[in-house]
C-alpha cells in the first residue's frame, strides 16, 4: 500500500482518514478548550486560593495552546471536508501545500507559548538570556579615542664614578 496518497485517492479511505485522523481530534480539542475553563470556574469555590492560582495559570496556558491548535487545524479540516463532499474543489497546488503545512505551526509555536505563559524567576532569567543573546545592547561606556600604551623603558643604571681622582 502506498500510504497517505492512496488513502486520499480512494473516496472511502479518504473519508475515513479525514473523519478519524483530522476532523474528530480537532473537534474534540475545540470542545475541550471550551469545557476546561468552564469546569474550573464551577470548581473555583471548592479550591483553595493557591490551588486556584495554579489552576488559573494552567487554564490560560492550555487555552492558548488549544486555541492555536484549533486555529491551525480548522482551515485544513474544513477544506478537506468540503472537498470530500464535492462542494469545493481544492486542486490548486499552492492552496494544498499551504493547508498541509499550517498544522505544523502549532508544534513550532508551542515552546514559545509555554515560555510566555510561565511567570516565574526561571522564565525571567531565561528570557533575559535569550534577549541578550539575540539582541545585544550597545555598551554606553565612555571610552578614550586613543589608547595610551605604556612604553617599556629600560631601567637606568647609575654607575658610581670615582670622584677621588679629580
Amino acid at each position: 500500500m502506498c500510504g497517505y496518497t492512496c488513502a486520499v485517492r480512494l473516496n472511502d479511505l479518504a473519508s475515513f482518514y479525514i473523519w478519524v485522523c483530522v476532523f474528530i481530534p480537532t473537534t474534540m480539542t475545540i470542545i475541550g478548550c471550551i469545557l476546561l475553563p468552564v469546569r474550573f470556574i464551577i470548581q473555583k469555590r471548592q479550591l483553595q486560593r493557591i490551588q486556584w492560582h495554579r489552576a488559573r495559570k494552567m487554564i490560560v496556558q492550555m487555552s492558548i495552546i488549544a486555541g492555536t491548535y484549533s486555529l491551525c487545524w480548522l482551515p485544513y479540516t474544513i477544506v478537506l471536508q468540503l472537498s470530500l463532499s464535492h462542494i469545493l474543489s481544492a486542486n490548486e497546488a499552492d492552496i494544498n501545500r499551504f493547508l498541509a503545512f499550517i498544522p505544523y505551526i502549532t508544534s513550532l509555536l508551542t515552546p514559545f507559548i509555554i515560555l510566555q505563559t510561565i511567570h516565574d524567576e526561571i522564565n525571567l532569567t531565561l528570557m533575559e538570556r535569550i534577549k541578550r543573546r539575540f539582541f545585544p545592547q550597545r555598551q554606553q561606556k565612555i571610552r578614550p579615542a586613543i589608547t595610551v600604551r605604556e612604553q617599556q623603558t629600560k631601567p637606568v643604571v647609575f654607575e658610581k664614578h670615582n670622584t677621588s681622582k679629580l
